[in-house]
């Protein structure tokens, strides 16, 4: 993590694949790692201060996406770990993009959600996250987004 940015260590090798063709594979996903990185700082700060109940509503939220991401990937490092059947990294990587996609689009509505966020008032804090995640409900583009921002904004 640099700058704010994750990005492919050369130490990292595999036998198999030039440094490009691996550089390359995980550039896809370093979007949605940096995303994940943003999204749990601000649950981290949300957790370690007093903030109105819709902030608190709406990091739960958060959470739970997050939890879901996590549950996927242990499932999926649990089938290629399995070997029972042929796995290779472009099926893997294949699996992961929907979610992918969802973590760095939500990490978009987020920053929208919470611009300026350390010098706002509270009340403008929560007509903020709840106008963002209207708008992202009327707008959506993902839609697998649809289920994610309708649970956010109904907690």
């Amino acid at each position: 993590l640099r700058d704010g940015q994750c990005s492919v260590s050369p130490l990292l090798t595999i036998n198999s694949l030039t440094d490009r063709a691996l550089v390359s594979l995980l550039q896809e996903a370093l979007p949605a790692i940096t995303a994940v990185h943003s999204l749990q700082q601000f649950l981290e700060l949300v957790s370690t201060s007093s903030q109105p109940r819709t902030v608190e509503a709406y990091s739960s939220g958060l959470e739970a996406v997050l939890h879901q991401f996590s549950g996927f990937l242990a499932s999926l490092e649990g089938e290629v770990a399995s070997q029972q059947a042929t796995s290779s990294l472009l099926s893997v990587l294949a699996r992961l993009r929907p979610w992918l996609a969802m973590i760095v689009h939500l990490a978009s509505l987020h920053t929208a959600a919470t611009g300026h966020f350390a010098t706002s008032e509270n009340w403008y804090k929560a007509v903020r996250i709840l106008s963002v995640l209207y708008n992202a409900l009327s707008t959506v583009t993902l839609q697998a987004m649809l289920p994610c921002v309708l649970d956010i904004f109904l907690r």
